[in-house]
């Protein structure tokens, strides 16, 4: 099921959330430990404008897509988190991904990815974000990222 995202659904998933997404954490120079990524999810939460949160049966989060504003007012950023068992949901969290991109103030979205996640990639491509281009070592371990963006239907 996908509902609207509430804070706590962030704070609730990183404590069990996708090894890529820890790793991704460590790249940025975030701890790994629970302190460390409750205190992430709770700025992160703050920071989110909107989003959605795939839940399953008995009412957990699975992931969190999120939009904060980026470096422009005319720009949003996507955070998405996943656990283990949130590609069950994704046909229903792509179809309210479409209808959430209806209400964007943004004109452009931009998404970061490591290019060793592989199981990213054709998820944000699906959502219909395309990669700009490469961003190499801005990573805090010196590695490097893709950036991907789309324009938004009614931005």
């Amino acid at each position: 099921m996908i509902v609207p995202f509430e804070p706590y659904h962030l704070m609730s998933l990183v404590l069990r959330m996708h090894d890529d997404d820890t790793r991704e954490l460590k790249a940025f120079g975030i701890g790994t430990d629970s302190l460390s990524r409750q205190r992430w999810a709770c700025q992160s939460s703050l920071e989110i404008l909107g989003g959605m949160t795939a839940m399953n049966s008995a009412q957990r989060p699975l992931a969190v897509l999120g939009v904060r504003q980026g470096a422009s007012s005319r720009v949003g950023v996507l955070t998405l988190v996943t656990s283990p068992g949130w590609a069950r949901y994704l046909k229903e969290g792509l179809y309210a991904w479409r209808t959430f991109l209806k209400g964007m103030p943004f004109s452009r979205l931009e998404a970061t990815v490591m290019p060793d996640v592989n199981r990213a990639i054709p998820f944000i491509e699906r959502m219909g974000f395309t990669r700009d281009c490469p961003l190499p070592s801005v990573r805090e371990d010196g590695g490097d990222l893709f950036l991907y963006s789309m324009r938004c239907p009614h931005g």
